[in-house]
Order: C-alpha cells, then structure tokens, then sequence
C-alpha cells in the first residue's frame, strides 16, 4: 500500500534484556530512591564517628551518589531493602579500609592488557555498552608463586570500571575520547560487557585459586555492573576447561556466560567494523600503554567533588512509565531495621559492641508484582574461595 511503512524490526534477545533491565530501574526508581536517603543518613552518623579525612569523605559521598550502584545492590537481593542495605554497609567499610577512594594506582598490572576497557566512544557493543577485555594468557603467578598481587589489582580494576561506567551513562563522559562530562546517555542501570579473550591462554592462566576471588569481590562489592560476558578465540581444549571452571561458579554467572565462536555470533553482539581485529572484529587497534587513556585519567584524577543527585533519571525515548501504584511512594522511615555497629563495624573487624547503632530504618515498599524469592545463596561478608 502507498504510504505505509514497514514495521520496525524484531529486537534482538539482547536487546529486549536490555531494555527489560532499563524497565526494571524505573519500576523499582522510589525503592532505590529510598534505600539512598537511608545510606546517606548512615554516611552521616559514619563520619562523626569516624572522622574521616577530606579526600575519605568525598570519596564516600561520590559513591553514595551512584545510584545505579544502590539499585544494582536491590537487584542482586531481589529488592530485598534489608539484604541489599546490609551489602551496601559491608561494601562502605571495604571502600574505606581500601582506601577505593583515591586515584587508581599504576602497577604493572593495571597498566597491562589483563584487564582494560576498550577506547571509549570507538568501541561499544551494539547497544553502546562499554566494553572490558579479560586476557587469560596475562594470568600468572609472581616469582614467589603467588597471586596476592593479583587478588589485591582485582578490586582496584572493578572499581576503575565502576567509575568508568558510571561516567559514560551517567555523566556522557568519554564522548569524544576525554573525560568532560556532556549529556548522559543512559536511563538508569545500564553497565558493561567483558570479553574474554582466550587466545593462547593455556591451563596455568586459569587458577582456581584466582577465579573465587573474582566472582566473589564482583558479585558482594560490585554486583550487577558486569551484563554479560563473551569468550573468543576459545579452542576446544578451552572448552574442556570450562567444563571444570564452571563447577565453581554461581547460576547467576553462568546465566550472563556465552563464547561467539564464529563471525555470525559476534555480529549479533558487536559491529565488527568497531571490534579490534585480536577479538575477531576489522578494527586494526591494538593494546598500548600509550593509549590507555581511561586508566591514565583515573590514576590522575582524584573523584571529584560531588554534586546533588538530579531528582529522577533521563526520560527513556521508548516512553518508560514509572508505575502509577501509589504503594511507589517513598515513606518516612520508621523503625531501625539494621545497625550500623552490626554490619560496617564487623566488615571491619571491630567490636560492634563499642559503637553506636543506627536508630534509622524503613517500611517495606510493597509492589504490585514481586519478584521472585532470591535463588542466590552467596554469603555477603569479604571475599572468600567459592562465593559475579
């Protein structure tokens, strides 16, 4: 017929997850809103207590800022308020006694190609997430046959990447190649992609001592900023070694594991026009310390001074509707439901009995629909062999 149009084109799986996740902040947006003010009263008691320096103290605050970092915590407790505060406590006192808040340091680790985002605006997914590069063949033990240094890089390279991510959705950053913020171009949740690069990775890179540490300090501590992970260049000795990985890893995980074996699975992921030949896309970019302008930025720079969270999220040009339900609004907060003493102060190993416990506390928010109970049993406390 004249005139009419042709319908639009199907989504595709990852892009219906992808706009199901975006969805799901604005659903459970007053939730997150709510455990938010709830942490910044706990921040604000913390630093009385504490006394924590200028550069500690806003470091915490750019933290509390990150609110798709408090509604990441709800998803990973199927918004349960009470599991996911108690994460986020945890979380805090392992930021401080870290010290996450300063510039990233340069070692030779961080300035390697073990763990490193790919240049940003250049290289995206097909739905402008970030992407990470995991190089198994970079994985090795120090001369004293241990991987101490390793398991400490590990929670300085998922925090590059949660300043990182936070950065390119929230604040439009790297829009041009540079850090200044411009217009955010996310909607509320988005995160990143890994992809595992297996070429010449054989079975000494991938320590079984190393792998709990990962999912461990990725699934308490930054739980949710990883969507999906993507092996290339896997060999079929690779695969028989995934059979014994997987044995140690959680379903949530393996939910968000899939290897692009040919060119046909990577076109549904990447623009091959925009994917380094070394992971089997045209682009002829390769690994440089020169070129790390991310990492170098972050090493530099410290976190700057916050500013007052806007008061709800970018519209989403597919028109996402918060729920009209007033259950959604936000109430007063009533009685305590977790003390503070109790879940920082023991993170940190002191005796919760010598603080102060937190007086604060809320009313569940109840939904229309629920989601389903909580599967996940990985324990909350610091990282330990098999507990992203």
């Amino acid at each position: 017929m004249a005139g009419s149009s042709s319908p639009s084109p199907k989504p595709s799986r990852h892009e219906q997850r992808f706009n199901e996740r975006r969805q799901e902040y604005q659903d459970y947006l007053p939730l997150t809103e709510r455990l938010e003010e709830q942490l910044r009263g706990d921040v604000e008691e913390l630093m009385a207590q504490e006394g924590w320096d200028a550069e500690t103290r806003n470091g915490v605050e750019e933290w509390l800022r990150d609110r798709d970092n408090v509604w990441r915590a709800l998803r990973r407790y199927r918004y349960d308020e009470n599991k996911a505060h108690a994460l986020l406590l945890s979380d805090l006192a392992e930021r401080v006694n870290r010290q996450l808040h300063k510039p990233i340091p340069l070692t030779d680790l961080t300035n390697s190609p073990l763990f490193f985002v790919l240049p940003l605006p250049r290289f995206v997914d097909r739905l402008g997430r970030p992407v990470v590069v995991l190089t198994l063949s970079e994985v090795a033990r120090d001369e004293n046959g241990s991987l101490d240094d390793v398991k400490e890089w590990t929670w300085w390279a998922l925090e590059k990447l949660r300043r990182t991510v936070h950065d390119w959705w929230t604040k439009g950053a790297w829009s041009d190649g540079g850090a200044r913020a411009r217009k955010a171009r996310g909607y509320g949740g988005e995160g990143c992609v890994v992809l595992v690069n297996a070429a010449g990775a054989g079975y000494r890179n991938l320590e079984v001592e190393l792998l709990p540490t990962l999912l461990s300090v990725g699934h308490n501590h930054f739980p949710g900023i990883i969507e999906a992970v993507y092996v290339v260049n896997a060999k079929w000795t690779h695969r028989s070694m995934w059979t014994v990985v997987k044995q140690v890893m959680p379903r949530t995980a393996l939910d968000k594991f899939a290897f692009l074996d040919d060119s046909s699975a990577l076109k549904e992921v990447f623009d091959l026009e925009r994917l380094p030949t070394a992971y089997g896309g045209r682009h002829p970019w390769a690994f440089g310390t020169a070129e790390n302008a991310i990492l170098l930025h972050y090493a530099h720079q410290p976190l700057p001074v916050p500013k007052p969270p806007s008061p709800s999220p970018i519209s989403s040009p597919s028109a996402v509707e918060t729920p009209s339900d007033p259950s959604h609004a936000s109430p007063a907060r009533t009685a305590s439901y977790t003390s503070i003493a109790d879940v920082y102060y023991s993170a940190q190993n002191s005796p919760g009995q010598s603080r102060q416990a937190s007086r604060r506390g809320t009313e569940p928010i109840n939904y229309r629909h629920k989601p389903p109970p909580d599967n996940d049993n990985n324990a909350v406390a610091p990282a330990k062999p098999l507990s992203l």
